[in-house]
């Protein structure tokens, strides 16, 4: 045994070692879908294996246990080492184990949670809301029966309105592989998003390789083609494929209609065009989309110079290739413009699920006479939907191109009992206050960070009769949650919805009142 200095004896190195196979009980499941198992004084973290089940696990790295909860869930004691490995085989299987649908599955980032039944996916949800709250909240606030059933997806599969893709250098896009940006895998199906969806994103790939144009290489700073967006309305069934590249300067020279290499064009921030004003080869783009996709009527070329690895508007020049510069969608009756930045619920047919609950919750209190405030309300969404029967809505979001398109769907949908601000809530709020009076009824749709401490104080001091918190992160809510109540309030319903089902995401419908 080592010693340290003063000839104290240096605890115990780990029991087990990278390379070694043990066979472990997973007692627990991550959200991430790391199963959670312990020897000794060692946690083990397996992906993809199930509660209950017994694995011949292969040990690929140890480290010192960082002694904190993940996701939510404790572990089964305090380790001193923390262990990751791989399923050598399973040699009792978990009655929840299903057979994952796609190919890309375990390898994709995309979906953590396919290889177990849906059904079982819904009940640890639920575990998982109600976990999140118990860590913040007394026992005695969240009762058992508190936390109701998880309403599942219409669609388990093909539900997604939405892809966000990079291009690999080699030109054709792709998901990124799990636990690396660097690396991804190519699209060859993809079973959460529409079949038109995965088709477009084929044949963009076809093209680029065509014509020989390159995907942008971090490793290398170079390259031309960057990410692709595509999406499609659930109930137009309207089509929107939208392509963001560096300039057309950072390809070299080469004759018109040349399919041979684009040659090694430095991708380099602050490039300019240089005087080409099209993407290159876009009317043959333009045909191979047509031609077997009936449904495309928005597609844009967005050119961003700056070395920025997100999709961004905002500084870029944005073209329309073909069609119009967005596709509609409805939603509950409404109809709504989607431009290629709009923020929109990724499954439509779950949304209008989420409204239903907010209208539910709100009616139950409504008056002709209130006046609703919709935080965080991006482009309208909640707040058009539930303005009839109401004196007023007001609504507060950050993005000034999202409040101009609420206005603008406000407009299309012959609404006019609806006003839009811009501007961060913690700051407007009180402004609204001011102006259009105390709210009688609050509904909030925070991002995953939350509403935070001075958003929610200054909900509690406008005392509104009812609030209907819309949550897409269980931890962020409970904090919330933690700050409300003692204002006054207390829980009336706690309603988790899957918007999607094979990943460990779910949103909650909480809706509070105020006591008397």
């Amino acid at each position: 045994m080592s010693t340290r200095p003063g000839g104290q004896a240096a605890p115990p190195g780990p029991a087990v070692q990278a390379g070694e196979e043990v066979t472990l009980t997973i007692t627990q499941l991550a959200p991430s879908g790391l199963g959670l198992g312990q020897r000794s004084e060692v946690c083990f973290l397996v992906p993809f294996a199930l509660p209950g089940e017994e694995v011949v696990a292969g040990v690929e790295r140890v480290s010192r246990a960082r002694h904190r909860r993940r996701s939510g869930q404790p572990r089964p004691a305090t380790p001193r080492w923390e262990a990751t490995a791989r399923v050598v085989s399973i040699v009792k299987s978990s009655p929840d184990r299903a057979v994952p649908a796609c190919r890309h599955f375990g390898s994709c980032g995309g979906c953590a949670w396919q290889h177990q039944a849906y059904r079982a996916q819904l009940e640890r949800k639920r575990a998982l809301v109600r976990s999140a709250l118990l860590q913040v909240l007394r026992e005695a606030t969240v009762p058992p029966d508190l936390v109701e059933p998880v309403i599942p997806s219409l669609a388990e599969w093909h539900y997604r309105n939405k892809l966000e893709l990079t291009f690999s250098p080699g030109g054709r896009p792709g998901f990124h592989r799990r636990g690396s940006f660097k690396s991804l895998i190519e699209v060859e199906e993809c079973h959460l998003a529409t079949p038109e969806m995965v088709k477009a994103a084929r044949v963009v790939g076809d093209w680029a390789v065509a014509h020989g144009l390159p995907g942008y290489d971090k490793a290398k700073n170079q390259g031309f083609l960057r990410h692709l967006v595509v999406r499609q309305a659930y109930h137009t069934e309207e089509l929107m494929v939208a392509l963001e590249t560096f300039p057309p300067s950072v390809l070299r020279s080469r004759e018109p209609g040349d399919p041979g290499e684009a040659g090694s064009g430095q991708a380099t921030a602050g490039g300019d065009d240089e005087g080409q004003s099209t993407l290159p080869f876009a009317g043959d783009l333009v045909e191979r989309l047509r031609a077997c996709l009936p449904q495309l009527t928005s597609l844009l070329w967005l050119s961003n110079p700056s070395p920025s690895d997100v999709v961004k508007v905002e500084g870029s020049r944005l073209q329309v290739l073909y069609g119009r510069e967005f596709i509609e969608e409805r939603l509950a009756g409404l109809t709504f413009r989607l431009e290629l930045p709009t923020f929109f619920q990724t499954n439509t047919r779950q949304a209008e699920t989420l409204l239903y609950l907010a209208r539910e919750a709100l009616a139950a209190d409504a008056r002709p006479t209130d006046l609703l405030f919709d935080l965080y309300c991006g482009v309208g969404t909640f707040g058009l939907a539930l303005a009839r029967g109401l004196r007023l809505v007001v609504g507060i979001e950050l993005v000034e191109s999202a409040v101009a398109a609420a206005s603008a769907n406000a407009a299309r949908n012959g609404i006019d009992n609806v006003v839009f601000l811009a501007g961060e809530v913690r700051r407007v709020f009180d402004q609204a206050v001011a102006r259009f009076g105390p709210p009688d009824l609050i509904l909030l749709d925070p991002p995953r960070a939350g509403a935070g401490s001075k958003v929610i104080r200054r909900l509690g001091r406008a005392e509104p009769r009812r609030i209907v918190y819309v949550s897409c992160n269980p931890h962020s809510l409970a904090a919330d949650l933690a700050e409300l109540l003692p204002a006054g309030y207390h829980i009336t319903r706690v309603q988790p919805v899957d918007l999607f089902p094979h990943t460990d995401h779910v949103e909650t419908v909480v809706t509070l009142t105020r006591s008397h």
